[in-house]
Parts: structure tokens; sequence; C-alpha cells
């Protein structure tokens, strides 16, 4: 049975996000490596800035932020 590739994958760290040893500058680093192309979503403040590999389209982006959102809700919620 072939596992298929994971879209996304929930990590437990052992620095909660609001230790300042953790930036998400350090988070993307240490996973840059793992992925073919990227969508980026960072927020600053009230605002959130979005870019994306230059092999998706707008279009395409929209579509796998829905299906990620679907698996990220349905994986949040099953007990």
């Amino acid at each position: 049975m072939t596992e298929e590739p994971k879209v996304f994958k929930l990590v437990t760290k052992e620095k909660p996000p609001e230790d300042p040893g953790v930036t998400a500058n350090d988070l993307l680093k240490e996973g840059i490596d793992n992925y073919d192309n990227i969508i980026l979503i960072g927020w600053h403040g009230d605002s959130f800035k979005i870019s994306w590999s230059e092999d998706f389209t707008p279009e395409e982006v929209y579509v796998l932020l829905e299906v990620a959102k679907d698996r990220l809700m349905n994986r949040m919620y099953v007990f």
C-alpha cells in the first residue's frame, strides 16, 4: 500500500510560538527544502500577506487554499 503525500503536517513544537526563540522565519527555513511549490500566508498585526510559487495562477491558489482548509478542518474535528 502506497501512502499518499501529505498536504499538511501537524507539528508539536517543544517551544510554544510565543517563545521569542521560534520565529516565522525560523519555521520557514526549517521546512523550506521539503516542498516542491509553496503558498505562504503571513500575518502581521491585523493584516496578512500571501505569496506563492510562480508555477501557480491566482485561480489555482484559491482552489488549493480551499482544499487545504477542508482537510485541516476535517483533521481538527476528528477525534
